[in-house]
């Protein structure tokens, strides 16, 4: 996680001293409302550099998706197998205590399913997954990452259920 300390720059004269440059944030990554300031590029009755807060610090994600990948995930929301879309059934809306993401990119890979607090991936196999050796170098990056991979073949998913979720659980506790 790259984390961004931004100033502000003093404004052009005549602007009424509206911050210029990066925004700082309320905590909530929402633009300031806009006071009338006594110098510009500084908040009334506030020193910056001693305040208990120090300069404006806002944590931002790097997430820089390419456009093309973009769409692919778009296009895999919008067609996700049987499989995936009886178990994001049972994951999304917060049913497990985690929110789950679905077909969430890690580095250069897409995953069926992403629980980003616990950092555990879950997976669905079809015949999609049938490259071992690109499958290896695939789970080796996200586990280089921090993840940790769950697995359940198509079938899995169809026949018991139940039973794929309180894997999911478990895999959540620990």
């Amino acid at each position: 996680m790259r984390v961004f300390a931004t100033w502000p720059s003093f404004s052009p004269p005549g602007t009424g001293g509206v911050w210029g440059g990066c925004q700082p944030t309320n905590g909530d990554l929402t633009k300031p409302k806009h006071e009338s300031r006594s110098e510009p590029g500084t908040l009334p009755g506030a020193d910056p550099l001693n305040s208990k807060h120090g300069p404006h610090i806002h944590r931002m994600v790097a997430r820089r998706i390419h456009p093309e990948q973009r769409e692919q995930l778009r296009y895999l929301r919008a067609n996700m197998t049987g499989a995936e879309k009886d178990l994001w059934y049972r994951l999304n809306r917060n049913q497990l205590g985690v929110h789950f993401r679905r077909q969430h990119p890690i580095g250069h890979y897409v995953v069926d399913f992403a629980a980003v607090r616990p950092r555990l991936v879950v997976e669905v196999d079809g015949p999609t997954h049938i490259h071992p050796t690109r499958e290896v170098l695939r789970e080796k990056e996200i586990i280089d990452r921090g993840w940790r991979i769950v697995r359940f073949w198509n079938e899995e998913v169809f026949s018991d259920l139940d039973a794929v979720v309180e894997k999911i659980k478990l895999h959540l506790d620990t």
